[in-house]
């Protein structure tokens, strides 16, 4: 009997050292997976950041040789140097254009960021002349990352609220 207990009690041991291992496992994989959201997350921030200064030389820490970010109405830009031309026009439009940051979250090889924009008409924007009007429209943005490097991005923005605020009118055809 008293083999049998301890034969019992051995097995148990090692069956709840064999659970704990395993936990311990599942922790640090959590953990690397949270540590991994919070660098992605941060890289975006800092990104945002530096595009709003006009840095651009931060896109090869940030945006993969593959990058493609897909826009409204089907636009597909490119890598890093046909997104910074693609945000040439809103920077000429709409000097001193800055993102206001309202959510930002991570949650895999994701980020998502939500922005509002509150921008003044000082430059020509897509052939409209400078008008001076203050113009606020919202964008979410959705950023996905590979090996350490934003791989694509989709952007949905207000376009048409903001056009309008321009004097745009859209009528029917």
């Amino acid at each position: 009997m008293k083999k049998l207990l301890l034969i019992l009690s051995l097995a148990l041991y090692f069956m709840s050292s064999c659970q704990n291992e395993r936990a311990d496992a599942s922790l640090e994989n959590l953990k690397a997976q949270i540590e991994l959201e919070k660098q992605n997350k941060t890289l975006v921030l800092e990104w945002i950041e530096q595009w709003d200064l006009g840095n651009f030389s931060i896109a090869d820490k940030v945006i993969a040789d593959d990058f493609v970010l897909h826009m409204p109405g089907g636009v597909e830009v490119k890598g890093a140097k046909e997104f910074i031309e693609a945000g040439e026009p809103l920077r000429t439009g709409f000097p001193g254009f800055k993102h206001s940051i309202e959510d930002a979250f991570a949650k895999g090889d994701m980020v998502v960021v939500r922005a509002s924009y509150q921008v003044i008409h000082n430059g020509e924007f897509l052939g409209i002349p400078p008008s001076g009007k203050q113009v606020q429209f919202t964008a979410i943005a959705i950023y996905k990352f590979k090996e350490g490097k934003c791989v694509e991005m989709w952007v949905d923005s207000d376009n048409l609220g903001m056009m309008q605020q321009l004097g745009m009118e859209l009528k029917p055809i």
